[in-house]
């Protein structure tokens, strides 16, 4: 009975730190979000603060009917139709110095007519918080805390496994050694 009660105890502890070990690395952005992320830096940091990818394909002022844009009811074949527009006049083949910007104006397209980066950046776009700065010191992408610390999502990570696994991992000998000394002790 306590060797089933020692392997059940065990496999509670092994699926606790599973699951924390789960949410921690839910916590890291997709290789997606990140160049999603690093795009619209891009952007920002070549065309201002209140560039997106709607306003750098010019699809904010399309509209059929004349009402106001609204980035829901922007269709596949209006993002097409509006890359096809400006690759055709900012080919490099036209001007080398348009090279830049033509890929610019491909990877956007990338991220718009893929469903999933799609709203990943709508939900980026339209967030109180808006896209997570870069930080060059540390490396990585993070969301601001509004006037509190910074706290990078990889040290937070970082601190959960060398940290509190360890710690935890720790007290689970710690508290099993303890266990069958006990049981030791009662055949003597």
């Amino acid at each position: 009975m306590s060797v089933l009660t020692n392997i059940l105890t065990h496999n509670k502890i092994t699926t606790l730190l599973v699951f924390i070990s789960l949410i921690t690395i839910s916590y890291c952005y997709t290789p997606d979000e990140i160049e999603i992320f690093q795009f619209q830096l891009d952007l920002t940091k070549k065309y201002g603060s209140k560039m997106d990818i709607y306003k750098f394909l010019k699809l904010d002022t399309i509209t059929a009917d004349g009402s106001k844009f609204d980035i829901q009811k922007l269709t596949r074949k209006q993002i097409i139709k509006q890359v096809r527009k400006l690759s055709t006049k900012y080919h490099p083949d036209k001007n080398k110095k348009y090279l830049k910007l033509y890929e610019r104006i491909n990877i956007a397209k990338e991220i718009l007519l893929n469903e999933e980066n799609k709203k990943t950046y709508d939900y980026y776009l339209k967030s109180a918080r808006g896209f997570p700065k870069y930080n060059y010191k540390k490396g990585g992408f993070y969301h601001s805390l509004e006037g509190k610390k910074q706290l990078n999502g990889i040290y937070l990570i970082l601190f959960v496994v060398l940290i509190i696994f360890p710690i935890l991992h720790f007290l689970y000998l710690k508290s099993d050694l303890m266990g069958r000394r006990m049981k030791l002790s009662q055949f003597s």
